[in-house]
């Protein structure tokens, strides 16, 4: 991740904060939001499991069963096998496109792209009144049908989803990142129908008893700033998206969501069906819950729909978090946004660095220092990361060689935290050398600047990076504090370093970037 995307992804984040309200929504799971689309699907394949042998579990491979434990959300006890994982990918993937769930910036050009729009049963620009209801719900019909259709082409002769059919699609990890993984076909692509499917309850109007869309809402002329609702349109509204709010409205949403998604598994999984029939079945799934129903406009108030009195957002329900994880996440974020600005900043940091060392450098007394032999000494460090969260501590000998030069040997432990999936893992161990500059500025009081560099080995268990693989560490605090409590006993702080440990380089490389804040303590140099 680039320090430049590290701080508009903290802006974006921030920005979130300032205006987000606690929802449960038809959002995909993240740290900051429940996951509608995952309970919804979860409760349909659970249901069509029952009757349905097609609908079986498929055994993960080991390195398959690595990438299913870094998912970013829980996936129940029940539904730890690769096809459940695959068709849970499939339906996050219409929000996310192998995006992080918390990258709101990044989800913000994801639900406002136009081309997409039949993917959440939404408007696209062009759709406006008086057909633009019936023009966006007969897009998001037919994207239903033709994608269930493709997972279809997945079944082998039996009518079984074919292990070995497998579908490239981007996938967001906690801690490896994005990779791209080829996951059985068919669930990835009836997930993605999936998706569309369940979004018709949230996204449009609907009829009394729920069953037909009157009204298509619209979330991409309201990103741009640009709706007229006479023209375009109802806006989006996050208050519809709330699956679990308890009101019979939405209650009722839920509730044909997961019979509808249970119907689409049904009508492509029976194996008692030809190709032909199964097309037959999956129309007529799109027909009961999607037909639309004419009559409603701005000027009889779209039917004076109940859902009027819904509020509306400047955010779009599908993607973007509603509810916070705890209250101090506010004041992280806003830490991670001031380090971030300040990598994106590194030239700039960089000269400024180099102008306070040379301040204090020059304004030291030579009288106030006396040389000094060779001390040997300990070191205890504890680091902590924003970007991406982790915590370190390490332990270490100390040598001076002069009083302006510190040589280090380090060993690390260091845990990481995925934000999205909320879990920590043992990340890495790391070895190395650090090479310690001073600038004493007083008796008591140095400036001071490290660079490390050694090996370090994978200890979490990750897709595509088993534990055991081997690399290297690099780290660097371009300016730090050292302040002399006795005569042997320093205190350190690092504010703002960067530290990478570079777990696995052949293939493709993963490394876990960490941008660090450390506070230490020496003692007998």
């Amino acid at each position: 991740m680039s320090p430049a995307a590290i701080a508009r992804a903290c802006a974006a984040v921030l920005m979130l904060l300032a205006v987000a309200t606690p929802a449960r929504a038809f959002t995909v799971s993240s740290a900051f939001s429940d996951g509608c689309h995952e309970s919804i699907t979860e409760a349909a394949l659970r249901s069509a499991r029952v009757t349905l042998p097609p609908a079986a579990t498929i055994p993960p491979t080991e390195n398959e069963r690595r990438l299913v434990a870094d998912l970013p959300f829980v996936l129940p006890s029940d539904m730890q096998d690769l096809a459940s994982a695959s068709v849970l990918v499939g339906v996050r993937d219409n929000d996310l496109k192998g995006n992080a769930p918390s990258a709101v910036d990044e989800m913000a050009l994801v639900t406002a792209d136009p081309d997409q729009q039949q993917e959440h049963c939404l408007r696209a620009p062009g759709d406006d009144e008086p057909d633009g209801s019936a023009n966006a719900v007969a897009r998001c019909a037919k994207f239903v049908q033709q994608r269930a259709m493709a997972a279809v082409e997945a079944l082998d002769a039996a009518g079984f989803p074919d292990p070995n059919v497998r579908e490239p699609i981007a996938v967001y990890l906690s801690f490896r990142g994005t990779v791209t993984a080829t996951l059985p076909a068919f669930w990835v692509r009836i997930g993605q129908a999936l998706h569309a499917l369940q979004d018709s309850f949230a996204h449009t109007y609907r009829t009394a008893d729920g069953m037909h869309p009157t009204v298509a809402l619209n979330w991409v002329d309201l990103a741009n700033e640009k709706l007229v609702e006479s023209r375009d349109g109802p806006p989006h509204k996050v208050d519809l998206d709330r699956c679990n709010a308890g009101d019979a409205l939405r209650s009722r949403n839920e509730a044909l969501a997961i019979e509808a998604s249970t119907a689409l598994l049904r009508a492509v999984l029976d194996p008692s069906r030809s190709v032909d029939q199964k097309s037959a079945a999956v129309g007529a799934v799109v027909a009961e819950y999607m037909s639309y129903s004419p009559g409603c406009d701005y000027a009889n108030q779209w039917c004076d729909a109940p859902e009027n009195a819904f509020a509306q957002t400047n955010f779009c329900g599908c993607s973007v978090p509603g509810r916070l994880a705890a209250p101090g996440v506010g004041l992280a974020l806003l830490a991670l946004a001031v380090v971030a600005a300040a990598a994106r900043k590194r030239r700039w940091m960089a000269g400024a660095v180099g102008a306070l060392v040379l301040l204090f450098a020059s304004t030291a007394r030579a009288d106030d220092h006396e040389e000094r032999g060779p001390r040997f000494g300990f070191a205890a460090n504890v680091a902590g990361s924003f970007v991406d969260p982790a915590l370190a501590g390490s332990v270490g000998l100390r040598m001076t060689a002069g009083q302006h030069f510190i040589l280090g040997l380090d060993a690390e432990l260091n845990g990481w935290y995925g934000l999205d999936g909320s879990r920590w893992v043992l990340g890495a161990t790391s070895f190395y050398a650090s090479g310690i500059v001073r600038y004493p500025v007083r008796r008591d009081l140095a400036l001071r600047t490290t660079l490390s560099f050694g090996g370090a080995i994978e200890l979490a268990d990750l897709y595509g990076v088993p534990a055991g693989s081997s690399g290297f560490f690099a780290g660097v605090y371009p300016l730090g504090v050292e302040w002399r409590l006795t005569e042997r006993v320093a205190l350190i702080l690092n504010p703002l370093g960067f530290a990478i440990p570079v777990t696995h380089i052949t293939g493709a490389p993963f490394g876990y970037p960490q941008f660090r804040t450390q506070i230490g303590i020496e003692l007998g140099i």
